[in-house]
């Protein structure tokens, strides 16, 4: 959250001080790298626009679930875009406030990319951590849902939010670095198995 205030407030100089170049008459600002860097800043919070959207429509699982994945897979590539950027503004102007937000973007770039590599895959789901029970006690998770990564008979990969946790009712939520713990857990996966057959069983019934 405070990288993207950082950033926002970055992109804000940088199109005023445009705004003020072109009014007197200077062309030393090129207005589509100001237009790029803008763009991709509110890319940069789509996760958090797209959560303030949704929590309030009524809207199908798959439509949450798509804009979730979309807005994660929109925010990595405008971090990537404005590390580009302000690499190439850091390279002219040799301003210590373009480093900043050029180091701000990578970390930025990096929260999204460790975010997408553990909840775009496939055995990847949301699991409400009141179907723990003592015998998952390896595992210290206070908050309502905890994302896995779950294989029958295969330890179970965990994250737990420690802090915010966004569009949390969709298959992809976005959990940023470094706010969560993780792990790896057999007995949950024991947990997770026996929750399976017992749905199973009742579904027969």
């Amino acid at each position: 959250m405070l990288l993207c205030c950082f950033l926002m407030l970055n992109s804000t100089f940088v199109m005023f001080r445009a705004m003020s170049a072109i009014s007197k008459g200077s062309a030393k600002e090129n207005r589509s790298e100001i237009s790029l860097i803008v763009l991709a800043t509110l890319g940069i919070a789509s996760p958090f626009i797209v959560a303030m959207i949704t929590i309030n429509e009524s809207m199908t699982s798959k439509t949450v679930t798509d804009f979730s994945l979309g807005a994660q897979w929109y925010g990595m590539v405008s971090a990537v875009a404005l590390m580009g950027l302000y690499a190439r503004r850091v390279w002219k102007e040799k301003k210590s406030l373009f480093t900043g937000a050029f180091l701000a973007s990578s970390l930025m770039a990096f929260i999204f990319t460790d975010s997408l590599v553990f909840v775009s895959q496939k055995d990847t789901g949301v699991l409400a951590t009141f179907v723990l029970d003592k015998n998952a006690g390896d595992i210290d998770c206070s908050r309502p849902a905890m994302i896995v990564h779950y294989s029958k008979g295969v330890p179970t990969d965990w994250r737990c939010p420690t802090s915010i946790m966004l569009m949390a009712y969709s298959s992809y939520p976005f959990l940023p670095w470094p706010e969560y713990s993780h792990g790896t857990s057999q007995s949950l996966t024991v947990v997770i198995d026996t929750f399976m057959e017992n749905a199973v069983n009742l579904s027969q019934k």
